[in-house]
Order: C-alpha cells, then sequence, then structure tokens
C-alpha cells in the first residue's frame, strides 16, 4: 500500500496560487455580465430650474418594466420631494400636492386595451390604494400645450392624475395629490406593446432612447419636453406649477455606456496559465517523499 503523498510548503503554494487564480478569473467574469441587463428601469427629476413659477417644489418618477407574455407593464412610481431637499431658493414650499404627470410615448409604443375598468381604453390599472386613479390621452397640460408661447410639438400622450381630471386638463381646484415628503408612491401600470420591441430591457431602452436627449429641454421651442409635473396647492399663497424632467437616469444600459471588454478576462486566463507552469515547476524541482 503506497503511502500518501504529503504536500509540501511550495507545493501548497503552488495550488493555493492557482486557486486563487482561478477565483480571480471567476469574479472578473461576474464582473463582466452587464448589471443593467437584469435593471429594466429608470428615473427621471424635475425641480425648481425646469418649472414655469420656480416655486421650490421638486418631485420623481421611476419607470419600471416587467414582462407580461406578449407584451410588457410598466409600473410608474411617484415621489414629492418638496420639503426632502432643500432648493436653491431663501425658501421652500410649506405644503404642496404632486396632482399629475404627462409624458411622451416613443412612436413605436402603444397601451394595450385591456378591456375592463374604468382606464381600460389605455391600458392602465392604477395600483392598490393609488391616489392616481385617472387616465388621459393626447393631454395639453398648460403652459406646456399648443396655446402656449413655446409649446411642445404635440400633446402629451398620456397623463395620469389624483382625484379628477382637472390635473391633466385645466385648473380648477386640486384633487388628492402626493404631500410634500411623500415618497415611492406606486401610481399605476400601462400595458405596451410595439411591433418591433420585445422584453423589458428592449421597452426600457426604447424610452430611455426617446427621453435622454430632451432631459433637460433644448433648442428652440424652449418648453419642448418629453415628460411634465403639475403640483397645485402650493403654500404659502396657494399657487400652482408645471415643471420638466430636469435629470434622467438609473437601471438599464445608457447610450454610450461601455460595456467590459476581454481584457481583463485575458488578465485572467494569463495568470492561470501562469499559475499551472509554476506548478510544474515547483514539483519538477521537488523531490518525491
Amino acid at each position: 500500500m503506497n503511502p500518501s503523498p504529503r504536500r509540501t510548503p511550495t507545493r501548497a503554494l503552488a495550488r493555493a496560487t492557482g486557486a486563487m487564480a482561478a477565483a480571480g478569473m471567476v469574479g472578473l467574469l461576474s464582473a463582466a455580465t452587464p448589471a443593467w441587463a437584469v435593471d429594466p428601469f429608470f428615473t427621471v427629476t424635475f425641480g425648481p430650474d425646469q418649472s414655469t413659477e420656480a416655486t421650490g417644489v421638486r418631485a420623481a418618477a421611476t419607470f419600471s418594466f416587467v414582462d407580461a407574455g406578449s407584451f410588457v407593464d410598466m409600473t410608474v412610481t411617484l415621489s414629492n420631494l418638496t420639503g426632502t431637499t432643500p432648493p436653491p431658493l431663501i425658501s421652500q414650499p410649506t405644503a404642496s400636492e404632486f396632482v399629475a404627470l404627462a409624458f411622451q410615448l416613443p412612436s413605436n409604443i402603444s397601451t394595450v386595451d385591456l378591456g375592463a375598468g374604468a382606464n381600460a381604453d389605455l391600458g392602465y390599472t392604477p395600483s392598490n390604494g393609488s391616489l392616481f386613479d385617472i387616465a388621459v390621452a393626447n393631454a395639453a397640460l398648460p403652459p406646456f400645450d399648443s396655446t402656449a408661447p413655446r409649446p411642445p410639438l404635440t400633446p402629451y400622450s398620456l397623463c395620469i392624475t389624483a382625484g379628477n381630471g382637472d390635473g391633466c386638463t385645466g385648473g380648477g381646484n386640486p384633487g388628492n395629490g402626493l404631500n410634500n415628503a411623500t415618497l415611492a408612491s406606486a401610481a399605476g401600470t400601462f400595458r405596451l406593446s410595439a411591433a418591433d420591441v420585445s422584453g423589458a430591457l428592449a421597452f426600457r431602452q426604447a424610452f430611455f432612447n426617446f427621453y435622454q436627449p430632451l432631459i433637460p429641454p433644448t433648442g428652440d421651442p424652449a418648453y419642448i419636453g418629453p415628460i411634465a409635473a403639475r403640483f397645485k396647492a402650493i403654500q404659502p399663497g396657494g399657487r400652482s406649477d408645471k415643471l420638466l424632467a430636469g435629470t434622467i437616469g438609473g437601471g438599464g444600459q445608457a447610450p454610450g455606456d461601455e460595456v467590459p471588454g476581454p481584457v481583463p478576462l485575458l488578465g485572467a486566463a494569463a495568470a492561470f496559465g501562469t499559475s499551472r507552469k509554476l506548478r510544474r515547476r515547483i514539483g519538477a524541482h521537488t523531490p518525491t517523499p
């Protein structure tokens, strides 16, 4: 019976070196997997710099996408950031209601008629307990409408609002809205389809590619923008305000993002090969016990 071979310190070191190199290569392979591939969402923010009245209100809207059979569901989550981050003004509103969000759809994407419910024709389902229970199509959101001195090219494709349609369609008293510092409130979900787009990430990217060049709004007319937020009951004074999106980011792969290339992987493979050579060399010069 042959005795089991003893592991010399040099051989143990070589094996440890090889194991670490292999682990390093696995780690690099994991790091090379793009995180955006499983992260189909983006967030837009609204602030005083993009408002008509500079009242100091702030907001955010997150659009997230999930596969739903042959369709994709887009859920809109809203935050009234007023009172959470001091704006660059002497004072900020003591109260406000975020009452409406209007946005354009990319031309190749449309909503799917759900066939039941008050918003079925627009493919919209309010979230459980959501204040944003009304969806409106072709919304002219003043002053970002066809009557403004510098209007958007067309009315907004869709608008969701709280309490009553006045948030999207005109003035009047506010319905229920998101109060100051109300964060991450799910508004509702749109079911979407497109003949030439498939999968949640692809839908996310289609929206991002459409919105990103126009946020913040540039060019003339200056008020062209793909997304707008509306506030009412801003205190003091009972004022109202409308804001275009000022930033966009998060989730997905933004245009121009770099995908990890092969150089780190080649380096890991070279390290692994070197460790094998080292083990062979040590084995050749280590006497067998």
